[in-house]
């Protein structure tokens, strides 16, 4: 479908009304304030040639300036589908989620229910880590800040499906993989943990808290947990895609289930309503009717520099951007475009992806919905509408193709090595047999006809035989196959299993009892 460009309404209700076609000749004349901005109709088509050149199945884009707004929209909700994107159209915003959740805490710190400086196992008192001093030293503001020291836990969520209480049990098992507060390392499990702390201290469910102090004050009518909630309140969604052997394909919502209400990125969203959350940060913490939510010594730490970040750490646009310094505040990505400071987050779920990007200064917003994974054109027309004075969409379009170049080039290298005549050492059944991690728990390999398999809470998973004892972990058709060794013990039996530098080992059979 064509792109299709619409006018904030006055009113807090949406509607899913589509505008007619010939209202893009009315708004082509409107231009943006500011000397910064692009001119509406330009940035359409530029969103028009993105959506193209990235293959997008639809996709929806708020460009703010104050309190001026335009919707532009392209596409359809599934690929090959009948039903066009709109404004109202709800999307998963993935861990632009985060933003709200500190937001949601900073409300709690007004309200003098809670301080960023608190210990953290002061509200979950049985909370332990692999390393003491992160245990006695870890505050309240860390869990927003991705420095915590600990490294990403996703599989937890993602994997395994586990409930936080179990969680924070686990957590007396992992290592830090850097000093506390040293180094930026993105860490979902800390926001769901937040969450559960934002739910300790209000008695309330962590988005419910959120839905009163925030999306309802905000007239955002359109946005939820999760999917379930938005599938139950019949709101107009997408569905994700991913590329499956080249080719653009819809796939199941995964890997969270979609009634899975998670701090750290489960909320959905429409850009008519992430809109006004754009425009409630570019007052200050103040509701269109003047109310203020968050006040003004709080809503400044939001975006105050917590971390800096190295470049290794930082998004691969900054190759193109080049900015002097890169930061984290308290769910926001931080950094210089050519004397401007810019606030901005991602969020990508299997099929989907997100940009909220901000200057604040210049009172300008942009919001990025896809239903593709991982289409950088997000970034693409963040910095499209900050800086119209680049042929962004071929900056970043060609930066991604170098790194899928690069990718490819690792892939071949990979089957050129391969040993084609190397047979497993073993019979595939001397594999079977539970592998334990004391972290990510326990795979139970089994035979399903002839293949090595596991059955994994959120997914199943199967083995192909690559040379000797080595195997392809098969999780689902878009996910790259990735290397898995067996490690042998000295009377040549399989006794751990190492994948992504992760060991399990192998669990000894119990013996029967006759």
């Amino acid at each position: 479908m064509p792109i299709r460009m619409h006018r904030s309404r006055p009113s807090t209700t949406p509607s899913n009304q589509p505008v007619p076609r010939v209202m893009l000749l009315l708004c082509a004349a409107l231009l943006l304030s500011s000397s910064h901005s692009v001119v509406a109709s330009e940035l359409a088509q530029f969103v028009e040639e993105g959506r193209a050149l990235w293959d997008v199945p639809g996709i929806a884009v708020a460009r703010i300036n104050g309190e001026d707004v335009e919707f532009i929209t392209g596409g359809t909700t599934e690929l090959d589908g009948d039903e066009d994107i709109t404004p109202d159209t709800t999307f998963a915003i993935a861990s632009t989620t985060k933003a709200m959740v500190a937001a949601a805490a900073a409300i709690l710190v007004d309200q003098g229910k809670l301080n960023w400086q608190d210990p953290v196992t002061r509200h979950f008192p049985r909370l332990r880590f692999g390393d003491d001093y992160i245990t006695s030293n870890l505050q309240v503001i860390d869990l927003f800040t991705h420095a915590s020291g600990i490294a990403s836990t996703d599989s937890w969520d993602f994997t395994l499906d586990l409930p936080i209480e179990t969680q924070i049990e686990l957590f007396a098992e992992v290592q830090p993989t850097a000093p506390y507060r040293k180094r930026f390392q993105y860490q979902n499990t800390m926001y769901a943990l937040a969450g559960e702390l934002i739910a300790r201290v209000s008695g309330q469910p962590w988005d419910t808290f959120v839905a009163e102090n925030l999306w309802q004050p905000l007239g955002m009518n359109t946005t939820y947990s999760n999917l379930a909630a938005a599938k139950a309140d019949g709101a107009a969604h997408v569905t994700p895609h991913n590329r499956v052997e080249g080719a653009v394909t819809q796939i199941p919502y995964f890997p969270l289930p979609e009634d899975q209400v998670n701090a750290a990125g489960s909320v959905w969203s429409s850009v008519s309503d992430m809109s006004r959350w754009a425009r409630f940060l570019l007052r200050g913490g103040v509701t269109s009717d003047g109310e203020r939510l968050i006040s003004e010594e709080q809503f400044a730490l939001l975006f105050e520099p917590q971390v800096l970040i190295a470049a290794g750490d930082f998004y691969p646009t900054s190759q193109l951007t080049k900015p002097k310094w890169r930061s984290y505040g308290l769910g926001w990505f931080q950094q210089d475009y050519a004397g401007r400071r810019i606030d901005f987050h991602t969020g990508s779920l299997d099929g989907l992806c997100a940009i909220v990007g901000l200057d604040r200064d210049a009172g300008e917003a942009v919001v990025v919905l896809e239903n593709l994974d991982h289409a950088e054109v997000r970034h693409a027309i963040m910095w499209e509408s900050f800086d119209p004075n680049r042929d962004w969409n071929t900056e970043v379009k060609a930066l991604y193709d170098g790194f899928a170049a690069d990718s490819e080039a690792r892939r071949e290298a990979f089957v050129a090595a391969r040993v084609s005549d190397a047979g497993p050492t073993h019979a595939l059944e001397a594999y079977t047999g539970t592998y334990s991690h004391p972290v990510w728990g326990e795979i139970k390999l089994q035979l399903v006809e002839g293949e090595l398999a596991a059955k994994l809470p959120n997914y199943d998973i199967t083995l192909d035989h690559w040379h000797y004892d080595t195997f392809l972990v098969r999780i689902v058709p878009w996910w790259t196959p990735q290397p898995g060794r067996f490690e042998l013990g000295i009377d040549g039996q399989p006794t751990a299993f190492v994948y992504w530098d992760e060991r399990w080992t192998r669990v000894a059979e119990q013996p029967t009892s006759e």
